[in-house]
Order: structure tokens, then C-alpha cells, then sequence
């Protein structure tokens, strides 16, 4: 098998990042999906929801991500999001539960900062939180999604 693209998605349905390796941790690849945006009820927020999210860019530099507005999306729906943000993710904040497809688990505030950006940016209140070194909801769908291109390209022929 050859591996021909390789993504992470630090925050769950923002854009992902494309990577040329990744290391692999007990919860699978480092920083992906370590982070989700949730509503004032702790429910997930997903881009099935609100498709804005798609257009939200992540980097990541020495474990301080940048967020920014992708240039190819302008729209009124993203206000004063001109200037990128940049943060420390933490596990050292206030501990809240949060609902993920029906599941409750507990996830880690990442402050009112990105908060304030996120609300700019989507137009939407929402609440950046960490989830703790614990992610059974997702080790258990799958901590590494693989697609294979032959069965696809099959498919695509039918």
C-alpha cells in the first residue's frame, strides 16, 4: 500500500493540514482532532452543520496553532477576521462536559481569546475546547482513516 496523501484536522471540521509524515500516539496521529468547536450546550459544532467552518485555515508551529480566514473565501460573514490568531492549546483550563454525537465526555476550555475569534469569524458563538488525553469516541471510529484509491477508482468505473 502507498500512502499518497496525508492529512490532519486539528480542529475537527476546519480545514486539515496537509502533512508529509505524521506521529502516530495511542490516539492516533498527533493533533489530529484534538480540538472541536462546541455550542453554549456543549454540542459539537461540524461543518454538516455550519459549512463555514470548511474555510477556517490552521497551521501549526512549534505546538502554537495560527487561525485564519482561507484567502479563498470572502464573504460578510466573516467580520474584522482580517488578521490571522495564534494560541498555546491547553490541558490546564476548566474542565467542561461536552456532547460529541450523543456521548458525553470531558474537554478542556480553550479560553474566551479564541472564543472572541471564532464568534468574528463565523458569526457564530462557539466555544474552542481540547479533549483529554482520553478520546475513546474517536479511537474507537477510527484514530486513522485510510482510503484506498483502487477500490475508489472501481467504483467511479460503474
Amino acid at each position: 500500500m502507498k500512502v499518497k496523501e496525508l492529512y490532519i484536522y486539528p480542529i475537527k471540521s476546519c480545514r486539515g493540514i496537509s502533512v508529509q509524515k505524521a506521529e502516530v500516539t495511542p490516539k492516533g496521529f498527533l493533533w489530529d482532532r484534538e480540538l472541536m468547536l462546541v455550542d453554549s450546550d456543549g454540542n459539537f459544532l461540524t461543518q454538516r452543520q455550519y459549512s463555514l467552518l470548511a474555510t477556517i485555515e490552521v497551521t501549526i508551529t512549534n505546538d502554537i496553532l495560527t487561525l485564519s480566514v482561507g484567502d479563498d473565501f470572502s464573504s460578510q460573514k466573516h467580520q474584522d477576521t482580517n488578521n490571522s490568531f495564534s494560541f498555546k492549546p491547553t490541558l490546564n483550563g476548566k474542565e467542561v462536559k461536552v456532547k460529541i454525537w450523543g456521548d458525553l465526555t470531558v474537554a478542556i476550555d480553550q479560553g474566551d481569546a479564541v472564543a472572541d475569534w471564532f464568534h468574528k469569524a463565523l458569526c457564530l458563538p462557539s466555544n474552542l475546547k481540547r479533549l483529554r488525553l482520553v478520546k475513546l469516541f474517536l479511537v474507537l471510529l477510527s484514530p486513522v482513516l485510510v482510503v484506498l484509491c483502487q477500490p475508489l477508482i472501481k467504483l467511479q468505473e460503474k
